[in-house]
């Protein structure tokens, strides 16, 4: 499984929609087995989602992000974790350790509704990349 981060000085970057470096995590077995950091491309700017489908994400955990980028990325095969906050490494390894702890990631103000949506922020055990 290949799971993409959008990282702002080694946080989620609060925004997707202008994110422009991506830390990436192919997990397996529930362990992370190789990390990358990758710019996007000059030539690519704007265009998030294409590149994360070109590098073949299966899961994208990100702060804030357009609904309409949400839905394109999940109708073409990512799921997306939105809304979370917090540096990057600590927020990947809690996930794969022990899930989402209710708001413990979410960003302020976001409402704790939104945080992690569909993706287990609010039961705690859901979708531990395992």
């Amino acid at each position: 499984m290949l799971i993409a981060i959008p990282e702002w000085n080694q946080r989620i970057s609060p925004v997707f929609d202008e994110a422009l470096h991506f830390k990436f995590y192919r997990i397996q077995e529930g362990i992370i087995c190789e990390v990358a950091d990758q710019e996007l491309p000059g030539l690519l700017a704007g265009k998030q989602l294409e590149f994360l489908l070109l590098a073949g994400v299966d899961i994208l955990i990100c702060g804030a992000i357009s609904r309409y980028l949400q839905r394109e990325a999940e109708l073409n095969g990512i799921s997306v974790i939105p809304f979370l906050a917090g540096e990057t490494d600590v927020v990947i390894n809690e996930w794969l350790s022990v899930g989402w702890q209710h708001g413990r990631h979410c960003m302020p103000g976001c409402g704790r509704r939104q945080c992690g949506q569909d993706a287990g922020c609010r039961s705690g055990k859901r979708n531990r990349g395992k």
